[in-house]
């Protein structure tokens, strides 16, 4: 460093090795592209997988995209319709159950009516019955089965106030005239109207968490729906674009060298023996490039035997004559 703080020894042995480096990394690029040491047969072969590998890249997305749409479908259809559709039932049911005991409770009612009355609730239990086993049955997440559970404790306490009514009501029918009987009955219904608000409260509470869930899916599916043919727009863009650059270089790796080994070949048809083949590489056309370049140098080394042997010929002949004209001078 100088009296300035300039370090441009530093500088230079900083940048040295990372130019040397980048050098290093170029020429392993280069020799990467280049792909004249791989056979040719193995350069198509890997070119035809890579294209048959996007291609079924395209068809993964597709199929994924089919089924996660499937299984969202599914539940909805499945899990979350017939959830509502079960709990639907069961809240119905469960209204009439209590309109029909306050009905019992009007004096006035005649007995065809009240064993009307009685043949709604005995239906009402049962499509009740079936809509809570068929709910019971179905998959349910932790947030619905925890509503779920409370509400099948309010539902316990309800359904034995509302049986103890009913059993009161009974007991009222066999004596109407006795008020007393009617007021404890009519207490117990109005009891009974605190505990059935809440469970019904609850029931809505799951059929509203089953909607969101339901809901959910269908924005996760459009969701899953819209990447999916997003992926496979950009790889069905870029997959002709990969077969387009593989089809370049493979061109490329096989008609340039070829090309030189026509020349080459053209150049020793016509004589020029001393022509250069610059085609150094380990595949099919290597090959042929090394045994024409082996050819024509047997050739060479052929053709100087030949005139090593001519010149050969040529002197014994000179010395041949040389003798013969000093013989005929000696006679």
């Amino acid at each position: 460093c100088n009296e300035r703080g300039v370090c441009t020894n530093v500088v230079l042995q900083q940048g040295f090795p990372m130019k040397l480096w980048g050098r290093q990394l170029k020429t392993k690029f280069i020799r990467t592209l280049d792909m004249g040491n791989i056979k040719i047969g193995f350069r198509l072969i890997a070119a035809f997988v890579v294209v048959a590998a996007l291609a079924g890249v395209v068809g993964g997305f597709g199929y994924n995209g089919l089924h996660d749409t499937k299984q969202s479908l599914d539940n909805i259809s499945k899990i979350y319709l017939d959830s509502i559709e079960a709990l639907a039932q069961v809240r119905f049911n469960m209204r009439n159950v209590i309109v029909a005991q306050r009905t019992l409770l009007i004096p006035d009612l005649s007995p065809e009516e009240r064993r009307g009355q009685y043949a709604n609730i005995e239906t009402a239990r049962k499509l009740y019955r079936e809509g809570f086993e068929k709910f019971e049955s179905l998959p349910r997440s932790t947030e619905i089965d925890s509503l779920w559970k409370e509400f099948k404790d309010y539902n316990e306490k309800a359904t034995a106030i509302n049986t103890k009514c009913f059993n009161l009501i009974k007991e009222w029918e066999g004596e109407t005239s006795d008020k007393a009987k009617y007021d404890v009955a009519l207490e117990t219904a109005v009891e009974g109207l605190e505990i059935n608000r809440i469970q019904f409260n609850t029931l809505s509470k799951i059929i509203q968490q089953n909607k969101s869930s339901s809901d959910q899916e269908v924005v996760s599916a459009d969701a899953t729906v819209r990447s999916n043919i997003r992926n496979m727009v950009v790889v069905a863009l870029i997959t002709p674009v990969i077969a387009f650059i593989l089809g370049i270089l493979l061109t490329r790796s096989i008609s340039r060298p070829l090309g030189k080994v026509v020349i080459f070949s053209d150049a020793v048809a016509s004589g020029k023996l001393d022509e250069k083949l610059d085609v150094l590489q380990k595949d099919e056309i290597g090959q042929v490039a090394d045994s024409l370049r082996v050819m024509v140098k047997n050739l060479n080394e052929k053709i100087e035997e030949a005139n090593e042997k001519t010149r050969i010929a040529a002197e014994e002949s000179e010395k041949a004559l040389v003798a013969t004209q000093e013989a005929q001078a000696a006679k």
